[in-house]
């Protein structure tokens, strides 16, 4: 479990979602709304960390375009049934916004 905390901790999307899917294999928890809740934040996070001002990493563009396209196809695919939800309707706007960092649905996740 150390090793998906630091990949988590590091911005490694990849490592964290291969160990992820390794720990909670998705047959296990496909249909489960919490668990699918838990990964909308968990994709949310890994979206937000290339540009969150704490990561050292504003700078990395190629991180943050790949960290939006994970994104979008995240909501197109397993996100899309969270869409009907309130807790979650404002977020699928998130890879639309082209300063989140200045807009005021988004502003608070970089403070």
């Amino acid at each position: 479990m150390k090793n998906i905390m630091n990949a988590m901790l590091n911005g490694k999307r990849d490592i964290f979602f291969k160990l992820w899917n390794w720990y909670v294999p998705v047959d296990i928890w496909e249909g489960e709304l919490n668990a699918l809740k838990t990964e909308f934040y968990i994709q949310i996070y890994f979206t937000v960390y290339p540009i969150h001002p704490s990561t050292g990493w504003a700078s990395n563009t190629k991180e943050f375009a790949k960290a939006w396209k994970e994104f979008k196809a995240f909501l197109d695919d397993r996100g899309a049934e969270l869409s009907k939800t309130n807790e979650f309707l404002a977020y699928y706007a998130l890879p639309y916004v082209s300063n989140p960092k200045e807009h005021p649905s988004f502003k608070w996740i970089f403070s």
